[in-house]
């Protein structure tokens, strides 16, 4: 069985929904004209094609301001297994956070808000930054009834060992 088979029916059997809505806004730390290319050349462009790959159903979008480039991302509802999500998704806005401060001439806002759904447990999160240091903060977990867990779990187990 192909590894993305297996990732597929994996999702499916977790049935975990990702929800995510957040922005990075960029401004020059002197009121200045920032352009897509200043941020293109600060790496952040890099760094949003590995969040993309964490989550491949994010829609992600560059918008210039008048005094600022925003970092729009989205998605809704998606199936994923979230192994080591929060950690992943930390690190990596970390790192591009981290390449824009250590140039020294942008000030950073980070603003991102998601849930994760799944059968028997939703978990509602934050993701904010103190200069270049990112945190998250899960704001609310709610449990519920799930009938089929056990059936999950094993079809799972039987999935990870091949």
């Amino acid at each position: 069985m192909s590894n993305e088979l297996k990732q597929r029916l994996s999702n499916l059997v977790r049935a975990e929904k990702l929800t995510l809505s957040g922005e990075i806004i960029i401004q020059k730390k002197a009121v200045e004209l920032v352009t897509l290319q200043d941020v293109y050349d600060a790496g952040v462009k890099d760094d949003v094609a590995k969040l993309k790959r964490l989550c491949p159903a994010l829609k992600i979008g560059f918008f210039a301001g008048v005094c600022d480039v925003t970092v729009k991302f989205f998605v809704y509802r998606k199936s994923f297994y979230p192994q080591n999500f929060y950690e992943n998704m930390q690190d990596l806005l970390a790192d591009a956070l981290r390449k824009l401060e250590e140039a020294n001439l942008y000030n950073v806002r980070l603003n991102v808000l998601g849930s994760i759904d799944g059968p028997s447990l939703s978990e509602r999160f934050r993701y904010m930054n103190k200069h270049d240091a990112v945190y998250h903060k899960i704001t609310d977990t709610s449990k519920r009834f799930d009938p089929f867990k056990n059936l999950r779990r094993m079809i799972c187990n039987q999935l990870d060992r091949q």
